[in-house]
């Protein structure tokens, strides 16, 4: 039987690289991220129509008098140009991923409904997080026109893929929520990322329960917004990665001498 040559193995192992794995945290703040609330409270019904892409946090969950369609949800965008840049231009495997919010200084609403489950879903749709905490601009991102284009119809934004459920357990303050890895989150980063161009996730956040009394139940937490300080209070989605780079032009031509040198001298 004919044995591989251990050059020849040698060789092959030089031509895969060396695997780095790396640990990156983007913010809504970072790039072309971005993040507001929509809320469709029917103590102020004006609410519907507002933007809150300025305010320093956002609110997630349900109000007072709420029906199940009225809700409180979080548009999040992260930009991955910075994992393209540490990754210099190479794709990459995802290994794991999570979402961290930090609640605010000011506590949410009673804890009348708790404890109450967050989805994290994919969006379809860009949104346009405005610059207003009140009477929207046009274009920007409101209960009644979440992506803020109109090309979302769906009052509060349309739910795409479930990517993982969190369940709130107090509507304390300064305390951190984490969205953990899922196969689903990150299948949808993984689609997401390329290695060059425009490269962005949008999130859409909302309260998924069905049950209890909405009449009464006045349940959300208060979450600091990409325009919050210190940065670590900011949403983060932190991402745990692994680069083959790819072979050079170099390392390919000299492995083609190599195995043609070996395979005349057999």
């Amino acid at each position: 039987m004919r044995k591989t040559p251990l050059l020849a193995v040698v060789v092959a192992l030089a031509i895969t690289g060396t695997t780095r794995a790396a640990t990156i945290s983007i913010t809504t703040a970072d790039g072309l991220g971005a993040d507001t609330h929509v809320r469709n409270d029917v103590t102020s019904p004006a609410n519907n129509a507002f933007n809150y892409g300025s305010a320093t946090s956002m609110l997630l969950g349900s109000n007072a008098g709420n029906t199940p369609s009225s809700l409180l949800n979080l548009l999040l965008r992260f930009d991955l140009s910075a994992l393209q840049t540490a990754a210099a231009g190479s794709a990459i495997t995802v290994n794991s991923i999570t979402l961290s919010l930090t609640t605010a200084a000011t506590a949410g609403g009673a804890s009348g409904g708790l404890p109450f489950t967050v989805g994290l879903h994919d969006y379809g749709f860009s949104f346009v997080e405005g610059s207003a905490n009140g009477t929207a601009q046009a274009g920007s991102s409101t209960y009644l026109n979440p992506a803020g284009d109109g090309s979302d119809t769906t009052a509060g934004g349309t739910a795409g893929n479930s990517l993982q459920t969190l369940s709130i357990t107090s509507v304390g303050i300064n305390t951190v929520w984490t969205f953990s890895s899922s196969a689903a989150f990150i299948a949808d980063i993984q689609n997401a990322y390329a290695p060059a161009g425009t490269s962005v996730l949008n999130y859409l956040l909302k309260e998924t329960d069905t049950g209890g009394d909405w009449a009464t139940d006045q349940t959300f937490v208060r979450i600091n917004s990409g325009e919050a300080t210190p940065a670590e209070l900011r949403p983060t989605l932190t991402i745990d990665y692994s680069v083959v780079p790819e072979p050079t032009t170099a390392l390919l031509g000299l492995s083609g001498i190599l195995a043609m040198v070996f395979w005349r001298r057999r």
